[in-house]
């Protein structure tokens, strides 16, 4: 029959030393080092007077929390190496996928296709913001301190890291009179544009904040793409936004463009 450890007290304490508990008045006249001494030496004589099972179940027991800040320790060091490591990646790309939920073959496809076209390795970071909705200026509103979509997507923009928008018809009524877009036309150069020319949406603003109200280059239509297809928008019609900064320093921009209609980049 399997001793318990009160038995095993208890035995002890028969033979005139009690295993199990600490002397708290002899421990009040030690000093810390002492106190630690004690302890170790009250922990080994506890373990002698054990066998198998109860050793093993006695060691787990006192030793469990030390394993389980061990585990933590080994986890949080983890996932802080990484994040450190992630931020040191080159960025190559970043898109803003709206009014089309949670795309989960968007997000992998972009990726994967912007990295095969141009032979990236994997040391690189390409993110797609996807699950943000932007429709009509009066839905837009302050909730608590949560940030909107709209409010994240200049967030985005004014920290310099989007590349390209990607949404429907609302997506492109609401933009186009932000000044949150820029001019497709002076983003590029003439050659560029002269290939993708037939897929360029113009349209006017009425508020007449962007071009004086005149029309202008708002968008690129991408809906009879390989590309749109493969993303499995949610949507028919399909449009790229140039964000406003990136009139210039916008390499990225021009080679997702690139990719999407399938043009070599000059020389």
């Amino acid at each position: 029959m399997r001793q318990t450890l009160e038995d095993e007290n208890k035995v002890v304490k028969e033979e005139g030393e009690d295993l199990y508990s600490e002397n708290a008045l002899e421990m009040s006249s030690m000093s810390a080092k002492e106190r630690r001494a004690y302890k170790k030496e009250l922990r080994s004589k506890r373990l002698e007077a054990m066998e198998g099972k109860e050793k093993r179940r006695y060691i787990i027991q006192y030793y469990k929390w030390y394993y389980i800040g061990a585990v933590v320790a080994v986890f949080l060091c983890y996932v802080l190496g990484r994040t450190i490591y992630t931020a040191t990646l080159p960025t190559e790309l970043m898109v803003a996928v709206t009014n089309d939920g949670t795309n989960a073959v968007c997000e992998q496809y972009i990726p994967d296709a912007f990295r095969e076209y141009y032979q990236l390795g994997k040391k690189n970071t390409i993110q797609i913001f996807d699950n943000l909705t932007i429709e009509d200026a009066d839905d837009v509103t302050i909730q608590e301190s949560t940030l909107t979509d709209y409010e994240k997507i200049i967030v985005y923009i004014s920290s310099d890291r989007l590349d390209a928008i990607i949404g429907n018809e609302d997506t492109l009524n609401y933009y186009k009179s932000t000044g949150d877009i820029a001019m497709v036309d002076q983003c590029m150069d003439k050659d560029l544009y002269q290939e993708i020319k037939d897929h360029i949406v113009k349209v006017t603003d009425d508020t007449q904040y962007m071009n004086d109200g005149k029309q202008y280059a708002a968008a690129i239509d991408i809906s009879d793409t390989e590309f749109a297809k493969k993303c499995q928008f949610s949507y028919d019609t399909v449009y790229l936004m140039i964000p406003n900064n990136r009139y210039v320093n916008n390499e990225a921009t021009m080679r997702l463009i690139r990719m999407i209609f399938g043009i070599e980049n000059a020389g």
